[in-house]
């Protein structure tokens, strides 16, 4: 069930043209994070992502990202592992919906 989301988020939003609609990856975290889905549901996703991240955590190669869930965003080319890249996209899920009080 992890995977799956995960891979719907990545696939969906890293898509191999997400450059195209917009500036930075973390533009497109911001853009799903506030895109009306409710609050528990960015926060849970935002626990799968770091639990991808922690199974990922020893692997130097991030070609898993692509092969697993489907993302096209490549970390290495920010100089960054794929598993702190994913880390931060939870803070910035979590950051995105703070304070918000939508939760149903």
């Amino acid at each position: 069930m992890i995977k799956n989301e995960v891979f719907n988020f990545l696939s969906g939003y890293f898509h191999e043209d997400w450059i195209l609609d917009h500036d930075s990856d973390m533009d497109v975290v911001r853009a799903f994070a506030e895109s009306g889905i409710n609050v528990r549901e960015v926060v849970a996703l935002a626990d799968k992502i770091e639990c991808v991240a922690a199974i990922h955590d020893h692997e130097f190669d991030d070609s898993w990202l692509l092969r697993e869930y489907g993302c096209y965003y490549q970390p290495r080319a920010d100089d960054l592992v794929a598993s702190d890249w994913l880390r931060h996209i939870a803070i910035i899920l979590r950051q995105c919906v703070h304070g918000r009080t939508d939760f149903e």
